[in-house]
């Protein structure tokens, strides 16, 4: 038999977790949806694109570890454990977008050849490296 303290707190938390679901759907559609577009207009973006969503998931996967430990440690009622885990994640995720910034700059005349032979678009993608380097930084 379940006791109704179980199930107080239920309607919160599920409300949070529905909103949260959406925010997240919505963020990945808006990806798919911009690489979708980008392939039809041009391979510059699309690389670029390509580029900054690998960066995504990364942080997505930093993103779902950190909401597990932060959760796990609120039923446990560690506040304090939550605080530092909140500030562990942060400054994880400052230093990854930080080191993504710099490798962005730093192999800008190479990292279109990842993904094509043509040295027009690897120039074009390299000229717009400043901007994919900044927009993976404030991705994180």
């Amino acid at each position: 038999m379940v006791s109704r303290a179980v199930v107080k707190d239920l309607v919160p938390v599920v409300k949070l977790s529905i909103s949260s679901g959406i925010m997240l759907c919505l963020e990945l559609w808006t990806y798919g949806t911009m690489l979708f577009w980008s392939y039809l207009l041009d391979t510059c973006q699309t690389l670029s694109l390509n580029i900054n969503s690998w960066e995504f998931m990364i942080s997505l996967s930093f993103y779902g570890a950190g909401c597990v430990r932060v959760a796990n440690e609120l039923v446990r009622g560690n506040a304090k454990v939550v605080k530092f885990s909140i500030k562990v994640l942060l400054v994880t995720s400052g230093v990854i977008g930080a080191v993504f910034f710099v490798l962005c700059l730093v192999f800008r005349k190479n990292i279109a050849h990842l993904f094509t032979n043509d040295e027009r678009v690897a120039d074009i993608v390299s000229d717009l490296s400043l901007l994919l380097s900044f927009s993976v930084l404030l991705m994180y």
